[in-house]
């Protein structure tokens, strides 16, 4: 897949809307608008975005599960290891679904192109 594609695709994932969406849950956390919120605050904004953003039901309980995840987003962390930063957490998010669908897509053409691909 090229540059530009990823590009468009990155940009649909994440239109004005979703943003906005994003916006609404982080705002609950970060009430003063300082772009920060706690690194304890994280698993429930997480758990207000829901899927496919966030998590959904699966993860309710699974600590292991939670923290590979965070884990995964490879997030700085700021202000004496306490804060995580609204565009960091928006970035990575918005990165895991894109590739989270390009996963998905690949396997729907493996399934088209040979059948015994399960």
């Amino acid at each position: 897949m090229g540059y530009e594609e990823t590009n468009q695709r990155e940009a649909g994932l994440f239109n004005t809307d979703t943003t906005e969406m994003f916006k609404d849950h982080w705002v609950r956390y970060d009430p003063e608008g300082k772009g920060f919120i706690k690194i304890y605050d994280l698993p429930r904004l997480l758990f207000s975005l829901g899927n496919p953003l966030g998590w959904g039901e699966d993860y309710i309980g699974e600590k292991d599960k939670q923290e590979n995840f965070i884990h995964s987003l490879n997030l700085p962390i700021y202000n004496d290891f306490q804060d995580y930063l609204f565009l960091n957490v928006l970035e990575a998010l918005s990165m895991r679904l894109l590739i989270f669908q390009e996963i998905q897509e690949f396997r729907l053409k493996s399934i088209v192109t040979d059948p015994k691909i399960l």
